[in-house]
């Protein structure tokens, strides 16, 4: 994906944020802020807004996943759901 772009999806893609109007640091997420500066909100002098699209993240390094990247983060989604089951006692 590129920096700024949006895509849909049930899980969080390594490299992207979910787009739920969340503020951010312009410098931390530079290359993120120089793609969408603020379209979506400007909360401060440091800072912008995400867009709000539920279900939607934009990416902010610039990078598809790899296919490794995608294992692992559906593997560690499944811990998490596994994780959260209770225990039936016998």
């Amino acid at each position: 994906m590129r920096i700024g772009e949006y895509t849909e999806g049930p899980e969080l893609l390594p490299g992207c944020l979910w787009c739920d109007g969340t503020e951010l640091n312009k410098y931390i997420y530079d290359a993120l802020f120089a793609s969408i500066g603020y379209s979506f909100g400007r909360p401060s002098g440091i800072t912008f807004r995400l867009p709000n699209k539920p279900d939607y993240m934009i990416c902010y390094d610039g990078g598809w996943p790899t296919p490794s990247e995608m294992v692992k983060s559906r593997l560690d989604l499944i811990k998490q759901i596994y994780n959260k089951m209770p225990i039936l006692d016998e």
